[in-house]
């Protein structure tokens, strides 16, 4: 009962409400597990976030999963990207330092040549000093209620700074030395920031060069280094489909391909071309031998249960596709694992040909109303390899699950520990459970996860006719030869 009556929840452990009490062991058919009275808070205000707490320690089976009670603690970076991917957005104090740092560069980009030259040198030598100079950072910082922030200003000061530090130092002041040594996540972040600047018509020349350039030196070397990764583990056993399309096609990927699987691994080229590698592995295994070098199309694919995995037509309000996932039309007999494993693959390399999805990644909908524990029992193996091919092969950045159940379902607890037994404590904490009804739903949606009604299909509370819209796309795409 106090399930039902919260409005939604997420397998996460990250707290969004100050006021909250455990679940009684009477709520779960799991009170058998002692910890679970532990790991359950409910929120009294329907308004606010319930939150499911998942330490992977209670997956006793699965050695592999298990750490202690709560599970390691998240990083701050890690809490940035977590936040992000749920709501589509940064936190408020992120996006004043964004804004802040983009009027910054902007002026910059308007200070006499002669007069930033110093500071143009210092940014030449070390691409990332926006992002990890504590000089910079205290210029962003200065303002207050009386003093708001004033970005010319701040930008003459730092030239300034660079010019006096110069005339003191010489060239000893850009030596690798003086600057505060970045982090990793300071180079991704620049190199997001980078993909905006060179679009930026508001930046001079100057700035949008030192964008461009940094983001070509990055692609260059990174694909090298795949490239190079992938030749060495070519006797590898997983690099056999692999190499197999490579004798029959020649050229394997575009580097616009292999770059969607390094930015997908934050430009770790060992786990992209892992990716890489189980991309062919499970393509091989759903299409065969003489298929699976193919590009798939809607004449290998079989539509029957083509509700079962949809794309919303709009984006959310970040940029983000949307993908709708019905269980029910798995009710009835007839499918396979492989029929629907092949038609999920071509649903989700369809997703990859927008650039919204490239770019800014997935949002899944998880349609469980009207379910049963039988019908999930039904489903838990081609589930696993919907899983697999989205987590493990797809070169998309997933970003946040919405599960929607009905209020009085008996069986949830079931299948939420069914769900998220073999996913990552990360990818737990992208899961947010819903409860209501369908108004609930539309608000929901709209107040905090950017999807508006006119962005959400109707059988869960929105306004888009997914039945129609979806049949118009396939017929389309099936007469495109597609």
């Amino acid at each position: 009962a106090t399930f039902a009556s919260a409005p939604k929840m997420t397998a996460a452990s990250t707290k969004h409400s100050k006021r909250r009490h455990s679940a009684t062991k009477e709520a779960t058919p799991l009170q058998s597990n002692e910890k679970f009275s532990d790991m359950v808070t409910i929120l009294d205000d329907q308004d606010d976030m319930a939150v499911l707490d998942m330490p992977l320690s209670i997956y006793d089976d699965d050695k592999s999963l298990s750490t202690d009670e709560n599970g390691p603690p998240m990083t701050s970076d890690e809490a940035t990207k977590l936040h992000f991917d749920i709501y589509g957005r940064k936190s408020m104090l992120e996006e004043i330092a964004d804004e802040r740092m983009t009027a910054l560069q902007r002026e910059i980009g308007r200070i006499p040549q002669t007069e930033r030259a110093a500071l143009l040198k210092a940014h030449q030598n070390n691409p990332v000093l926006f992002e990890s100079s504590a000089h910079t950072k205290i210029f962003l910082q200065s303002s207050s209620s009386s003093e708001p922030f004033d970005p010319k200003e701040a930008a003459r000061k730092l030239a300034r700074y660079w010019t006096k530090r110069e005339e003191m130092f010489g060239e000893r002041a850009f030596s690798d030395g003086a600057f505060t040594s970045p982090t990793y996540n300071d180079y991704l972040r620049y190199y997001a920031k980078c993909e905006k600047a060179v679009l930026d018509c508001e930046l001079d020349d100057t700035m949008r060069s030192i964008a461009r350039d940094y983001i070509t030196c990055v692609n260059t070397t990174k694909l090298i280094a795949l490239d190079q990764v992938i030749e060495n583990h070519a006797a590898m056993e997983d690099s056999a489909a692999y190499l197999k399309v490579v004798q029959r096609r020649g050229v394997i990927m575009s580097d616009e391909m292999k770059l969607l699987f390094l930015k997908r691994e934050d430009f770790f080229e060992v786990k992209a071309a892992a990716r890489i590698m189980a991309y062919w592995k499970f393509k091989k295994l759903l299409f065969g031998e003489e298929e699976y070098h193919k590009d798939v199309t809607l004449d290998v694919i079989d539509t029957d249960r083509n509700r079962f995995v949809r794309l919303l037509p709009e984006t959310d309000d970040s940029g983000r596709t949307i993908m709708v996932i019905c269980v029910n039309e798995l009710e009835k007999d007839g499918w396979t694992d492989n029929s629907i494993g092949r038609y999920y693959w071509y649903v989700v390399h369809a997703a990859m040909e927008r650039k919204s999805c490239r770019e800014n990644g997935l949002v899944v909908l998880l349609n469980y109303k009207g379910g049963s524990r039988e019908l999930s029992e039904k489903i838990s193996s081609v589930r696993q390899l919907c899983r697999s091919i989205l987590f493990e092969c797809m070169p998309i950045h997933f970003r946040i699950s919405h599960l929607f159940l009905e209020p009085s379902a008996h069986w949830h607890w079931w299948l939420i520990l069914s769900l998220v037994s073999k996913i990552s404590s990360i990818i737990q904490k992208k899961i947010v459970i819903h409860t209501g009804n369908d108004h609930q739903h539309r608000r929901e949606m709209a107040r905090y996860y950017g999807i508006g009604a006119g962005q959400f299909p109707i059988d869960l509370g929105g306004d888009v006719d997914l039945d129609l819209t979806w049949s118009v796309w396939l017929e389309k795409r099936r007469a495109e030869g597609l």
